[in-house]
């Protein structure tokens, strides 16, 4: 099977339209809610704790839209979406990125918020195209788009409930 025979996650075509669609939306759900916006609700605590300033957490903030602009960028030159391992290669670098972040270097989060922001660019623009494009295969998009909903909520519910705890512990 070749690889352009593949869904965007790299499970083989003709799978079930609900497989195929959760896919999608656990993809979201871990790139873009979790990978992306994680960090937004431990911002609060970690300059409300002295652990950074608040020009230093606007630079990583920063540093996140500049990877996902950059992100965006390469997904729409470079047409790397023939092939799954740009999305791949996304979701372990958000894998990554989630761990440089437990450093204590604000040097190592500034380059890792890039990173989480190029990423979660990268994986989107694949998974958006492969529902455009694979639609009549099953990708259901209500389901698929729900994924980055739920992702983002999780990390808000997440956040408010650890709001009281040590930042690290976020």
């Amino acid at each position: 099977m070749s690889e352009t025979q593949r869904s965007v996650a790299g499970a083989p075509r003709g799978g079930t339209s609900w497989l195929m669609s959760m896919q999608g939306a656990l993809a979201l759900a871990a790139t873009m809610g979790i990978g992306r916006f994680v960090f937004t609700p431990a911002l609060g605590a970690m300059t409300a704790q002295d652990a950074i300033t608040r020009e230093a957490g606007a630079a990583l903030a920063s540093a996140n839209y500049g990877g996902y602009l950059l992100g965006a960028l390469i997904m729409l030159v470079g047409r790397p979406l023939q092939r799954p391992w740009p999305f791949r290669i996304a979701l372990l670098a958000l894998a990554a990125t989630m761990v440089l972040m437990t450093l204590p270097s604000q040097e190592v989060w500034f380059v890792a918020r890039f990173i989480a922001g190029l990423a979660s660019a990268i994986a989107f623009v694949a998974v958006a195209q492969a529902v455009a494009t694979r639609r009549a295969e099953g990708f259901d998009p209500g389901v698929v788009y729900a994924g980055l909903g739920a992702g983002v909520a999780l990390t808000g519910v997440v956040g408010g409930l650890t709001a009281s705890l040590p930042w690290e512990s976020q």
